[in-house]
């Protein structure tokens, strides 16, 4: 399924779909999800693997094999969710920080008092933000063609 922009796997919207809305948004869910059909077996630089880009120590905390899909996919909408409702109250944009948090390590976010002055976190909050917007701009533009029919 092409989503802004995006291959999300079918079966793996569904994952999101089901998960997300208890866990958090699902836009911001699926606005996170690698968009490579090889993304359960993606490897980054920084050594983040499968769709939902777990460190190794993280994927063990919370107990999701991180290169199964069908359990990684709602370990990141927990662990989301986790961040956003730990950062609700201290801060005005809970989503840039608990995407910082999730990219960068919560023990960053503490350090400098919000989103590190690290390059590839901001620049990774910022890919997110756009992914979302597209999102909600398709699904928007679906719901308003649904209506007018």
């Amino acid at each position: 399924m092409k989503t802004a922009g995006a291959w999300i796997q079918p079966s793996w919207q569904s994952r999101v779909r089901f998960f997300a809305p208890t866990h958090g948004s699902p836009r911001l869910v699926r606005s996170h999800l690698p968009t490579r059909r090889s993304a359960p077996r993606a490897l980054s630089s920084a050594g983040a693997i499968g769709i939902a880009q777990f460190e190794i120590g993280t994927a063990d905390d919370h107990g999701v094999d991180p290169f199964d899909p069908y359990r990684a996919i709602p370990g990141a909408a927990s662990l989301l969710a986790s961040y956003v409702a730990a950062y609700r109250a201290a801060y005005a944009n809970p989503y840039a920080i608990a995407l910082a948090a999730y990219n960068a390590g919560p023990g960053a976010v503490a350090y400098y008092r919000g989103v590190p002055p690290y390059p590839e976190t901001r620049e990774y909050i910022e890919l997110i933000y756009e992914r979302w917007a597209r999102i909600a701009g398709y699904e928007r533009r679906g719901a308003d063609f649904v209506a007018q029919r």
